[in-house]
C-alpha cells in the first residue's frame, strides 16, 4: 500500500498540536483540581499524539500514520469530555 501525505502535513499537524497543548496547559493550571481526571486524559492524549507523530514523521508508514490518527482521535474524545464537564459546571 502506498502512503501519500501531503507535504508539510506532518508539521502543520505538529504545529496544531502545540497549540493544543499550550491550550491544555492553561486549562490544567486553572482546573486542575475540579477537572482532574479529564485533565488527565487530556495530558495523556497530547503526549500520544506527540509520540505517534515523531514515530510517524521519522519512518513515515500505514502503521504509524494510523497510529496518528487513533492518538488525534483520542485526544479529540478526551478534549470533548473536559469540554462537557467544564459545561455542566458552568
Amino acid at each position: 500500500m502506498n502512503i501519500k501525505v501531503e507535504k508539510g502535513a506532518m508539521v502543520t499537524l505538529r504545529d496544531a498540536l502545540t497549540k493544543v497543548q499550550t491550550d491544555a496547559t492553561r486549562v490544567v493550571s486553572d482546573a486542575k483540581s475540579e477537572y482532574a481526571n479529564e485533565v488527565d486524559a487530556v495530558e495523556a492524549a497530547t503526549t500520544t499524539v506527540a509520540a505517534s507523530l515523531k514515530a510517524a514523521t521519522t519512518t513515515p508508514s500505514a502503521q504509524t500514520l494510523t497510529t496518528v490518527r487513533t492518538a488525534v482521535q483520542t485526544l479529540g474524545t478526551s478534549l470533548t469530555a473536559l469540554n462537557d464537564a467544564v459545561k455542566s459546571t458552568c
